[in-house]
């Protein structure tokens, strides 16, 4: 599982809804699936979107590590030359029980909840990012539009075609990239999975894009607004649902062909 790999990156989501990570070296990949990496309760549960350390009677922030535990069934090679892989996580306590604000073990257990209900669900992301050149001082747009067209492409047809590689080698399986409506807007089509692997490729196919821009002399923003008065970021999540093999949402007998108020 760790040829070639020599280090690997351990990844999860914070109550922020950042991710955050920790490099594993190669000597410690061996124990890596038992023992992961240390997390301090206080960057794992109380970090604001600014990295201000929020405070709770609930939490001690001083006292008390976690173990970000890698999905190593879920292991992806970043940088096949300098052997960097990276791998999703769940956050445990130290007797190796989920920690309840893990958002991870949140998912499977919404999950295990709707087998139990007969449910199978399915989600697929669109993923909207801008894309700048220039320095962060400075950001200037990458392209001009239009939605759609050909000019944007091909102003950015060596980022399009070297994220789409990075992304087929990161195994994150894609249905369609193209520029966006917006002035530098692009919009990345992954395929749909299970909610816990779309989830995992979601935040993978982020940092993927962000490492191919960077390669590029490229900066990139996911955020919704990135630039004022310009089109904003959306991330539009697909979901199906299904129960005894029959989609959910869908009845043939209706007018609209769908159960919406039912």
């Amino acid at each position: 599982m760790f040829d070639g790999v020599s280090a690997l990156l351990v990844a999860y989501i914070d109550n922020a809804g950042l991710a955050r990570s920790k490099v594993l070296p190669r000597a410690r990949l061996d124990t890596a699936a038992a023992g992961g990496a240390t997390i301090s309760r206080s960057v794992a549960s109380l970090l604001a979107v600014d990295d201000a350390v929020l405070s709770t009677p609930n939490i001690d922030a001083a006292i008390g590590d976690l173990r970000c535990i890698p999905d190593l069934g879920a292991l992806a090679v970043l940088d096949a030359e300098r052997g960097l892989a990276w791998a999703p996580s769940d956050l445990c306590r130290l007797d190796g029980a989920p920690d309840p604000i893990c958002q991870r073990t949140a998912l499977k257990d919404v999950l295990a909840t709707a087998e139990v209900a007969g449910f199978d669900f399915t989600v697929g992301f669109e993923l909207e990012f801008s894309v700048f050149r220039g320095t962060k001082d400075d950001p200037v747009l990458a392209h001009a539009g239009p939605g759609y067209g050909n000019t944007p492409f091909i102003e950015l047809e060596a980022f399009h075609l070297d994220l789409l590689e990075a992304l087929a080698a990161a195994g994150v399986p894609v249905s369609q990239l193209h520029p966006e409506y917006g002035n530098g807007q692009l919009e990345v089509s992954l395929e749909p999975a299970d909610p816990v692997t779309a989830a995992d490729q979601f935040l993978l196919a982020r940092l993927v894009i962000a490492r191919t821009a960077q390669a590029h002399g490229l900066l990139v923003s996911f955020s919704p607004v990135p630039v004022p008065g310009e089109a904003t970021n959306g991330c539009h999540i697909h979901l199906s649902a299904r129960r005894d093999g029959r989609n959910v949402f869908h009845d043939p007998n209706s007018p609209h062909r769908h159960r919406s108020g039912r």
